[in-house]
């Protein structure tokens, strides 16, 4: 009989502690902890320790999570009021308030992936890449930036298949972007692949594929957004 007193009470003090509301450090604490996880290209650029993607495919599927993380996460910030004994808790809350409504801002409406072409932009990613290299040209960091460079390709696949309602003045941006990074990668990519040692030809060679390969889909992507701004132009 004691035992299933103790079994009994047990119970009713679990299911308090799963019942009880989360506290604000707690809430802070926990979206500390789930952002990272939610946008491993933040992880990445803040330089959180075992991060390394820096180039995230834009599934629909990934980017109405994003969203909808950042609308959940908006709510509970919103549900707590202000603290009064607590000057930093509160500027904490608010910054993340603030920080939680420019993501969502910049996911909805006509800056969103699905009506905003430019949107997508490899080009801080591969910058990234090679501003590391620089620091620290090892073979980890050539093997980062060989994976960004083929996942490109993939990347404008999806890019296009997101966009539902472009307009004239961010596909024209969009197209800009682009050319930009063409750019780079035909100056600062290259000629950092030039410059690793004859010995290391067979890397050296997979990296100039996979070079060749993303720079001829971002041309690919600007040329789908020149056709874009054609046609919107027609309607004009």
């Amino acid at each position: 009989m004691k035992a299933k007193y103790i079994i009994l009470i047990a119970g009713i003090v679990l299911s308090c502690q799963q019942s009880a509301p989360r506290t604000l450090p707690q809430l802070l604490e926990d979206f500390e902890s789930e952002l990272p996880r939610e946008f491993p290209d933040y992880a990445t650029a803040v330089e959180m320790p075992a991060a390394s993607d820096i180039l995230v495919i834009p599934t629909r599927k990934t980017l109405k999570k994003n969203l909808a993380f950042c609308e959940k996460y908006l709510k509970e910030f919103k549900e707590f009021e202000p603290p009064k004994d607590s000057i930093h808790l509160n500027e904490q809350r608010t910054e993340k308030i603030e920080m939680l409504t420019g993501m969502i801002e910049r996911m909805t409406g006509p800056r969103s992936p699905f009506n905003d072409p430019g949107y997508y932009n490899v080009y801080p990613a591969l910058a990234w890449r090679i501003s590391q290299l620089r620091q620290t040209p090892d073979s980890t960091h050539r093997n980062l930036l060989e994976k960004t460079l083929k996942k490109v390709p993939v990347y404008f696949s999806h890019a296009k298949e997101n966009l539902d309602d472009p307009d004239i003045p961010r596909t024209t941006a969009a197209i800009a972007h682009q050319r930009k990074t063409m750019s780079f990668l035909k100056i600062n990519v290259e000629d950092f692949i030039n410059s690793l040692p004859d010995t290391d030809t067979d890397h050296k060679n997979t990296l100039k594929s996979a070079q060749d390969a993303a720079h001829t889909a971002v041309k690919d992507y600007s040329d789908f957004c020149e056709s874009i701004l054609a046609e919107l132009k027609k309607l004009e």
